[in-house]
């Protein structure tokens, strides 16, 4: 009888073992999520597996451009990997870039009001997320947002910071230092504000 149930545990664990992705499991790469390794896992070095799952992770966090992504991997500040395995990791992910930017985007405009030419220069600059122009634009072009509403919470971001002039207000909507919107949007939200 102890033969048998001995047999049975080791019968069970195989057959558990052989249900999991032994891939995922050795090495905490995921190769099947929103953001796959690509290529023999097991054949990468330990350095290279762990970049791969730390760029997974911060792709399942938020939206990140490839250039973000790879100073996230590579910062002493950030994880401190080797430009090599990072570089290594983006080459060995599978990652819709544009669906990245769309992301991103829409967790701007969440935080506060901004018009389409200043959500462009975020997703691009350096000093934003480092996504290229054509993602950028991509973004803009596939996230619903109106416009108008988004010069109206900018409008009213301003008015909380200072008193501001109905021709003040439109100035700095509409500046190129400023936020970026259109005239017409700009007139909009000054309207709604009651100026």
């Amino acid at each position: 009888m102890h033969k048998l149930s001995g047999a049975v545990v080791a019968v069970v664990a195989l057959a558990a073992l052989s249900a999991c992705d032994l891939e995922t499991v050795s090495s905490g790469v995921d190769t099947t999520g929103d953001h796959p390794a690509t290529g023999d896992v097991s054949k990468f070095t330990v350095a290279q597996q762990n970049a791969i799952e730390s760029a997974q992770s911060y792709l399942d966090l938020s939206g990140m451009s490839r250039a973000g992504l790879l100073k996230q991997l590579t910062s002493k500040a950030g994880e401190g990997f080797k430009m090599a395995d990072s570089r290594f990791a983006l080459d060995h992910i599978t990652v819709d870039w544009n669906a990245e930017a769309v992301e991103a985007g829409k967790s701007y405009l969440e935080m506060s009001g901004m018009s389409r030419a200043g959500l462009l220069k975020q997703l691009t600059s350096k000093a934003g997320e480092e996504f290229t122009s054509k993602e950028a634009t991509y973004a803009v072009d596939h996230i619903k947002v109106d416009w108008n509403k988004e010069a109206v919470e900018a409008a009213k971001s301003y008015l909380e910071m200072t008193g501001m002039s109905r021709a003040g207000l439109i100035d700095q909507l509409t500046s190129k230092a400023g936020e970026g919107f259109t005239l017409e949007q700009a007139t909009y939200a000054a309207d709604q504000v009651g100026l």
